[in-house]
């Protein structure tokens, strides 16, 4: 997942309407000066809550959520969209005992620049990087967790001197790697 300023068509992916995506401790998210979401009238707010077991009977959680508002009347100068850039096309398939990649590519409708890069996998997981192809060919890593632990999908944000400021036409390459072994502490099952 990447949070950014500008230039993609929210529409193309997960549409308009999400408003944040959360995960196995990750840390809440704070914007640049004069960007924010954009919130219309009458919209709501849905939970989509993720259980995983942990071995003992749990009686109570608390799940909270805070917003903070800009005055009335006060537009930010930047609209932050929450954008997911998935590491496959289609479905992933990772055979028993046997490491993995896939790729996903997103093309930018127009200028961005991004402010965060969270690898987002499961048990699997392994690696995941982000990489630029600009419209001059030129290619740019942007980012590379080499340890994925699914235990803490950290958001690795940018300071503003590195946040990556893309034109449009730029490919996003997302490539993600997988080990379903017996040597991944966190699979569940090999077989």
């Amino acid at each position: 997942m990447i949070g950014l300023a500008n230039g993609f068509d929210v529409d193309d992916d997960i549409g308009p309407g999400t408003f944040m995506e959360w995960a196995v401790g990750k840390e809440g998210e704070i914007f640049p000066e004069n960007a924010g979401k954009l919130m219309l009238p009458g919209a709501e707010i849905n939970w989509d809550v993720h259980y995983h077991a942990v071995g003992e009977e749990v009686a109570d959680d608390v799940v909270e959520l805070g917003v903070y508002f800009y005055d009335t009347g006060y537009v930010p100068k930047y609209r932050t969209i929450l954008h997911s850039m998935r590491g496959h096309q289609g479905g992933i398939d990772i055979p028993p005992g046997e490491i993995g990649m896939s790729q996903g590519f997103t093309r930018l409708k127009g200028p961005a620049r991004l402010e965060n890069f969270q690898p987002h996998m499961h048990m699997r997981g392994k690696a995941m990087s982000m990489e630029a192809i600009l419209p001059t060919g030129r290619r740019q890593l942007l980012s590379h967790v080499g340890d994925f632990n699914f235990n803490w999908h950290n958001s690795y944000v940018y300071t503003d001197e590195a946040a990556p400021l893309l034109p449009k036409g730029t490919l996003i390459k997302v490539t993600a790697w997988y080990d379903n072994t017996a040597a991944n502490r966190s699979n569940p099952d090999p077989n």
